[in-house]
Protein backbone atom coordinates (compact mmCIF):
# COMPACT_ATOMS: atom_id res chain seq x y z
CA UNK A 1 0.00 0.00 0.00
CA UNK A 2 1.13 3.51 -0.95
CA UNK A 3 0.97 4.40 3.11
CA UNK A 4 3.62 2.03 3.93
CA UNK A 5 6.32 3.34 1.64
CA UNK A 6 8.77 5.69 3.14
CA UNK A 7 10.53 8.90 1.39
CA UNK A 8 13.95 6.87 1.70
CA UNK A 9 12.31 3.63 -0.31
CA UNK A 10 11.04 6.62 -2.69
CA UNK A 11 14.12 8.65 -2.92
CA UNK A 12 16.61 5.27 -3.74
CA UNK A 13 14.03 3.98 -6.03
CA UNK A 14 14.74 7.79 -7.89
CA UNK A 15 18.30 7.97 -7.56
CA UNK A 16 20.78 4.37 -6.84
CA UNK A 17 19.40 1.82 -9.47
CA UNK A 18 22.03 -0.88 -8.19
CA UNK A 19 20.45 -1.19 -4.97
CA UNK A 20 16.62 -1.97 -7.00
CA UNK A 21 17.49 -5.81 -5.79
CA UNK A 22 16.48 -8.55 -3.44
CA UNK A 23 17.45 -11.56 -2.68
CA UNK A 24 17.78 -15.01 -4.48
CA UNK A 25 15.60 -16.51 -2.43
CA UNK A 26 12.92 -13.10 -2.69
CA UNK A 27 12.77 -13.68 -6.22
CA UNK A 28 12.13 -17.40 -5.51
CA UNK A 29 9.55 -16.36 -3.26
CA UNK A 30 7.54 -13.93 -5.25
CA UNK A 31 7.60 -16.33 -8.22
CA UNK A 32 6.76 -19.23 -6.40
CA UNK A 33 3.93 -17.01 -4.66
CA UNK A 34 2.50 -16.79 -7.93
CA UNK A 35 2.48 -19.99 -9.37
CA UNK A 36 0.01 -20.75 -6.28
CA UNK A 37 -2.65 -18.37 -6.49
CA UNK A 38 -5.60 -18.72 -8.93
CA UNK A 39 -4.77 -16.35 -11.29
CA UNK A 40 -1.88 -17.61 -12.48
CA UNK A 41 -3.55 -21.16 -12.28
CA UNK A 42 -6.03 -19.38 -14.88
CA UNK A 43 -3.74 -18.02 -16.75
CA UNK A 44 -1.57 -21.42 -17.33
CA UNK A 45 -4.92 -23.36 -18.24
CA UNK A 46 -5.61 -20.97 -20.73
CA UNK A 47 -2.77 -20.09 -22.29
CA UNK A 48 -0.61 -23.22 -21.38
CA UNK A 49 2.29 -21.19 -20.03
CA UNK A 50 2.15 -17.66 -17.76
CA UNK A 51 5.30 -15.63 -18.99
CA UNK A 52 7.22 -12.85 -17.27
CA UNK A 53 4.47 -10.05 -19.21
CA UNK A 54 1.40 -11.89 -17.31
CA UNK A 55 3.28 -11.69 -14.17
CA UNK A 56 4.11 -8.12 -14.67
CA UNK A 57 0.58 -7.32 -15.58
CA UNK A 58 -1.02 -9.35 -12.87
CA UNK A 59 0.63 -9.23 -9.89
CA UNK A 60 4.03 -6.71 -10.05
CA UNK A 61 1.60 -4.07 -11.34
CA UNK A 62 -1.19 -4.25 -8.67
CA UNK A 63 1.24 -4.80 -6.20
CA UNK A 64 3.27 -1.53 -6.58
CA UNK A 65 0.37 0.80 -8.17
CA UNK A 66 1.05 4.23 -7.01
CA UNK A 67 3.70 3.85 -4.52
CA UNK A 68 6.50 4.66 -6.93
CA UNK A 69 8.98 1.71 -6.02
CA UNK A 70 9.40 -1.34 -7.76
CA UNK A 71 8.52 -4.89 -6.16
CA UNK A 72 12.21 -5.00 -5.23
CA UNK A 73 12.23 -1.77 -3.35
CA UNK A 74 8.88 -2.45 -1.73
CA UNK A 75 10.00 -6.05 -0.57
CA UNK A 76 13.85 -4.79 0.57
CA UNK A 77 12.65 -1.40 2.23
CA UNK A 78 14.96 0.80 3.62
CA UNK A 79 17.58 -2.23 3.44
CA UNK A 80 20.56 -0.61 1.21
CA UNK A 81 23.10 -2.55 -0.46
CA UNK A 82 23.92 -2.98 -4.18
CA UNK A 83 23.17 -5.92 -6.03
CA UNK A 84 25.93 -8.46 -6.71
CA UNK A 85 24.12 -10.66 -9.89
CA UNK A 86 22.31 -9.11 -12.49
CA UNK A 87 19.76 -11.77 -14.18
CA UNK A 88 18.73 -12.18 -17.66
CA UNK A 89 15.74 -13.51 -19.29
CA UNK A 90 13.47 -13.13 -21.76
CA UNK A 91 9.92 -11.45 -21.37
CA UNK A 92 8.17 -14.05 -22.98
CA UNK A 93 10.00 -17.48 -21.33
CA UNK A 94 7.26 -19.45 -19.23
CA UNK A 95 7.55 -18.42 -15.47
CA UNK A 96 8.41 -22.18 -14.51
CA UNK A 97 11.36 -22.91 -16.78
CA UNK A 98 12.32 -19.54 -15.18
CA UNK A 99 12.69 -20.97 -11.92
CA UNK A 100 14.01 -24.36 -12.46
CA UNK A 101 17.27 -22.37 -14.82
CA UNK A 102 17.46 -20.15 -12.08
CA UNK A 103 17.79 -23.25 -9.67
CA UNK A 104 20.38 -25.00 -11.83
CA UNK A 105 22.57 -21.63 -11.97
CA UNK A 106 22.32 -21.21 -8.63
CA UNK A 107 23.65 -24.43 -7.27
CA UNK A 108 25.66 -25.15 -10.15
CA UNK A 109 27.58 -21.55 -9.50
CA UNK A 110 27.38 -21.86 -5.55
CA UNK A 111 24.88 -18.68 -5.68
CA UNK A 112 23.36 -18.55 -1.99
CA UNK A 113 20.20 -17.53 -1.28
CA UNK A 114 21.36 -13.88 0.27
CA UNK A 115 23.21 -12.99 -2.87
CA UNK A 116 21.22 -9.73 -3.78
CA UNK A 117 20.01 -9.72 -7.20
CA UNK A 118 18.88 -7.57 -9.94
CA UNK A 119 15.98 -8.75 -11.42
CA UNK A 120 14.56 -6.02 -14.37
CA UNK A 121 10.72 -7.27 -13.89
CA UNK A 122 11.33 -6.82 -9.88
CA UNK A 123 13.70 -3.76 -10.25
CA UNK A 124 11.82 -1.08 -12.38
CA UNK A 125 9.38 0.50 -11.16
CA UNK A 126 6.66 -1.00 -13.96
CA UNK A 127 3.45 0.91 -13.58
CA UNK A 128 3.81 4.10 -15.54
CA UNK A 129 1.79 6.26 -13.61
CA UNK A 130 3.58 8.65 -12.86
CA UNK A 131 4.35 8.50 -9.29
CA UNK A 132 8.14 6.75 -10.07
CA UNK A 133 10.81 6.35 -12.34
CA UNK A 134 9.64 5.48 -15.80
CA UNK A 135 11.02 3.09 -17.54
Amino acid sequence: APEKVTEAMKARQWRNPKQWCLTLAQLREVLEFCITTEVYKDLKAKKGKVTMYDINEFFVKPWSAQTGCSTAVLMRREAEADAQVMTSHAWGEDVEEFLQALATWAEKEGIEDTTLVWFCLFANYQCEDRCGPSI
